[in-house]
Parts: structure tokens; sequence; C-alpha cells
């Protein structure tokens, strides 16, 4: 006797049987409507597949719509952010290369993600689904007889599916055909970077720098379209590098957060994305996936929730370094010790790190102050030519009781025998404290960074009142508050620096730390290490707040204890103002 059949192989079986009573005409019909409608498409397969509907959420119609004009050829570089387990998997890799075999025997298609195990699930899926009789009642695709291999599948009409991990070789394939009209192919990049690894900069920069050194030359022409899709996980992740044009192209740019916000306006960085309208009410982008408890529940994790789920990783709920914390200075005490820190880069090209060194002052009661440094890309001699700059400057300087050096070690290494070689010849001959951090890993940095931030909340780490801003036109005063950072032009004087000038110690006024970088462009140390702090620990770049933390890493000790409480005085007369 048969075993009772399942209900969801039940209802395949009436759906066969359906199928088979249908006419031709009908099913010209069908196919017709499966290769016009992603929706359509998905919706037909994916029941056909799992015997259940696939339940669609407003999301994933807009969704659809989008790859309907990826496949109409309207848009050739498409970018997709949207939360873990929202399908888009499903919907932008599998569904959308199926189809796309579907449209085309002949598209060649290669696909990558972060882990080999991944791309190749992936692509057993999708040669499932084309095996399926559902598919092939519909579709005239054959695969040929050596389609075994996970990572490489060919269709017996030239058509081919490479998958790999992001980070392995892919070449001797290309996506998309040369010459040919019509859909070819495609490139499908499904989350290319590990979550566990977004902290790492190495890693971070391999992946981004695929885009050159392999994605773009396994596009058989320029106009193959490109799909990536992808969790957002850092600000300097695949998809912030292209949206800041890494790629130097313009991209469709798809943002799907986990909660609608009515007000939600586009990043102005994102200077190469190209928002798509998505029209989607606000609250919640799923409900049938969350619900607005549930949303809150997520948000007590504010970097994930930041970046997983609101697709922007450096709108934290719970900044680490909240801007209310920025205090600013207006007059320096009399009597500091002095710390300079250099954290290193290899090289002064764009692809390079930035060269961070901080000047940070200590004074009786171990408040800190920035106050000097350079943050961009620099050779080893401008390196060396800075750094004696700064020693000059600071050891000359009146109140100064005494200067520390330190190098970051790594950095150290290398640079070391040059710097001494150029003491011997220029001159002059000071001590380089070797720094060392002693933990490793992809959240060393974040924990150096980290400690930071009880002297910050304390206010007991002070910046330059002054910065320089391009987009105010010149030199502004700043005040750190709860949603951000305001400015306003400097018009004049202060009455804390007049006194200062007129007891003649004009040099403890705080002055904006403007430099040039490694392009000539005006840029503030100042505002460069609040742009990092504020979005830590997502920001673009860590450089100077990198650098800035290693002040606890140097042996220099707090100056004398007079004057403490007349600088805090005359910097009380800048908020009364």
């Amino acid at each position: 006797m048969n075993a009772p059949l399942s209900r969801s192989a039940l209802l395949m079986a009436i759906r066969a049987e359906l199928a088979s009573r249908k006419s031709e005409e009908q099913k010209v019909e069908e196919r017709k409507r499966l290769l016009s409608s992603h929706e359509e498409f998905t919706a037909h397969f994916f029941e056909q597949q799992q015997g259940q509907r696939f339940e669609f959420g407003p999301h994933h119609e807009v969704v659809c719509q989008t790859i309907d004009r990826v496949f109409a050829g309207e848009i050739k570089r498409l970018i997709i952010n949207i939360p873990p387990g929202y399908s888009k998997t499903e919907l932008a890799v599998k569904m959308f290369i199926a189809r796309g075999f579907a449209v085309n025997p002949r598209a060649r298609f290669i696909h990558v993600s972060y882990a080999d195990t991944l791309a190749l699930d992936n692509s057993l899926g999708i040669r499932d689904l084309i095996y399926s009789a559902s598919f092939q009642d519909h579709f005239a695709v054959s695969l040929r007889a050596d389609a075994k291999t996970k990572g490489l599948w060919k269709t017996s009409a030239g058509g081919h599916l490479r998958a790999a991990a992001a980070g392995m070789p892919i070449t001797g394939f290309r996506a998309g055909i040369l010459a040919e009209a019509g859909f070819t192919g495609a490139l499908v990049v499904d989350d290319p970077l590990k979550p566990d690894d977004a902290s790492y900069d190495d890693q971070r920069r391999f992946i981004n720098e695929r885009w050159h050194t392999t994605f773009k030359s396994r596009l058989a022409h320029e106009d193959v379209p490109v799909i990536v899709v992808m969790q957002r996980l850092h600000s300097d992740d695949f998809s912030g590098y292209l949206l800041r044009g890494g790629s130097g192209e313009i991209w469709d740019h798809l943002i799907l957060p986990v909660e609608i916000k009515a007000d939600a306006k586009y990043p102005a960085d994102y200077t190469h994305g190209r928002p798509i309208e998505h029209g989607l009410p606000a609250g919640p982008l799923w409900k049938l996936k969350h619900t607005e408890k549930q949303i809150d529940i997520l948000r007590r994790d504010g970097k994930t929730f930041s970046s997983q789920y609101v697709q922007d990783p450096r709108s934290s709920e719970n900044p680490a370094f909240p801007t209310e914390h920025f205090y600013p200075y207006e007059v320096r005490p009399r009597t500091l010790n002095i710390g300079i820190i250099v954290d290193p880069s290899e090289g002064a090209n764009t692809k390079s790190d930035r060269t961070a060194m901080a000047v940070i002052g200590i004074d009786a009661n171990a408040n800190k102050y920035l106050l000097d440094g350079y943050c961009h890309r620099m050779s080893l001699s401008q390196r060396w030519e800075n750094l004696r700059t700064l020693w000059q400057r600071w050891s000359r300087m009146p109140g100064v009781r005494s200067v520390d050096v330190g190098y970051e070690k790594y950095g150290m290494q290398s640079d070391l025998s040059y710097i001494r070689e150029r003491q011997e010849v220029d001159g002059p001959h000071f001590p380089i404290a070797e720094i060392n951090w002693p933990k490793s890993g992809g959240h060393a940095k974040e924990d150096r960074i980290q400690r930071l931030e009880p002297d910050f909340k304390a206010a007991r780490f002070f910046l330059p009142g002054v910065v320089f801003r391009q987009e105010e036109g010149g030199d502004c005063y700043w005040t750190g508050e709860e949603h951000g950072i305001t400015y306003r032009r400097v018009m004049g004087k202060t009455t804390a620096q007049k006194r200062m000038e007129e007891t003649g110690e004009g040099w403890r006024n705080a002055q904006p730390i403007k430099r040039r970088d490694e392009n000539g462009q005006i840029y503030d140390v100042t505002a460069v290490l609040m742009d990092e702090l504020k979005d830590f620990p997502n920001a673009v770049h860590d450089d100077m707040s990198d650098a800035v933390s290693r002040i606890y890493d140097l042996a220099t000790v707090p100056a004398s204890m007079a004057e403490h409480n007349e600088v805090a005085a005359l910097n009380a007369m800048l908020t009364e103002e």
C-alpha cells in the first residue's frame, strides 16, 4: 500500500496534471507572461520548486520591477541594499539567472559571493530549477551532459554559469556575449564581503579592488549588466566603494531599509549613485518578517542595526561617540606636555591608507587637547619632513615642557632607518619610541579607538574650537549637539582670544588645523577626526582617530597643576557668547 502524499506533494501533482491539459496556445501565452514579468516568473517557479507560494511583500514587487528594467536594458549597473532574510538571493540571483537562461539559452553568467559554498549552493539551485519538469515544459533549455560541477556548468546552446567565492580566480570566463543583441548574461555579486571580515581594512580593500583587478575584465562588453545585491556592513564596503566613485561609473541604487522613513534623504557622498524611487509607505518594510516591536528589538545592537538593517552604516542609534560629547576649546592651558604620534601608511598613491600624525597636549589634570597634525597620503620623505616640522614647532612652543614622539610599530620598522639617516644629515636629533598594541585581529583597531570614549564622555578630551569649513566659506566656530554639529562663521576675536592677545599669550588661542592633501586640496584635521568618530566604527576612514588613540600607548605624563581653573574659565566664555 502506497504512503499518502504530503500536502505539498499533492499540490505539485495536481499542478502537474493541470499543466499537462493545457493547449500549446495556452503554453505559448504562459511563456510570454513568465518572461515578461519577474514577479510572475518567481511566483510560478518558486511554487513549482518549493511546493508553496512565494509570500510577496511590497518590497518584493519593487525588486522585481527593478530587475525587469535590467532585462529591458534600461539598467546596466545596479546595487540593491536590503536586510538579510528579505529574499534578495532568491529574487536577484537564483530567479534572475534562471530567467536569463529562459530568455536566452546562450546567456553567460558569472556569480560570486563571499563564500564558495554559498555561490555553489546558489548554482546548484539554479541548475536544479532548469532541470525541473516545469521549467523544461516551458523553455527549451538543455544542459550539457557534463554539467555536473557546481562551480561551472554549460547549456547545450553555449551558455554557462561560473560560480565562485568573490576572492577566487574566475579567469577564462566572461559574463555576457560580445556582438550579440539583446540580453546575453550578467555578472551577479551577492554579499561579496563576509560580515565577520567587515572590520578588517585589508579584507574590505581586497574585495573593493576586485572590481578593477577581476570583475570588470570579466565583462564581455561594457553594457553587460552587473547586479550587486548585499546587506550593508561598513561605510567602505563594496557598495560604499562603488557609490562613492570607486568604479568611475553611475550605479542605479535601490535602498530598502527594514523600516521605511518618509523623510529619508539620499546620502550626498554617494556621488556615483542614482537612487531608485520605491514609493513604499512609511513603516516596516515587510511586516510578515519584522513588525515594529521586532524592529525595536533589533535596534539594541546599534552597529548591526544601522548597517545590515537600516542600510546606512553611519546612522547608529547608539553611537560610541555622540556629537554632544565633542567639546571645543578656545584657549589651551599655558603649560602642557606634548605627545606626537605617527601612524604611517604605505606610499602616497590613491590606494594607500592615509598617514596620520596627531599632536596631543596633556595638562595637569590629564585632560587632552588636539593641537596639530596631518592626515593624508604621504611618501616616506614627506613623512619625515612633516614629523620634523611638528617636532620643531612644538619643542619651541611657549609653555611646552616636554615632547615625546611615538611611531606605530609596524610602520616604524620600515621608516626608522631613513629617519635616522635624515636626522644625521638634516637634524634635529630626537628620540622616537615604538608604539605597540598587544592585541591583533579585525577588531584590534576598534578596541584601540574605543579607549577614547571615556575621556570624550567625561569632557576630558578637547578639540580646537575653530575649524576650516569649505562649505561655509572659511573658518568657523562649532558646537557639538545631540543631533549633530552646528557651525557659525568666525567674524572676529572672541573675548577669551582678545584677553590672551592683550596679555601677550595669543599663542594659546585655538587655531584651525588646515592642511593640504596629496592633491593640493585643503582639509581640516579636527574636522577629519570628528567625521571619523561620529561614524565609528563604520566610518569610511579611521586613520586619524586611530593615531589619536595611541596617546594612551605613549608615556607622556600630565603637566603642572597650574592654570587649570583659569583655562576652564576662559573656555567657558565661548559658551556664553
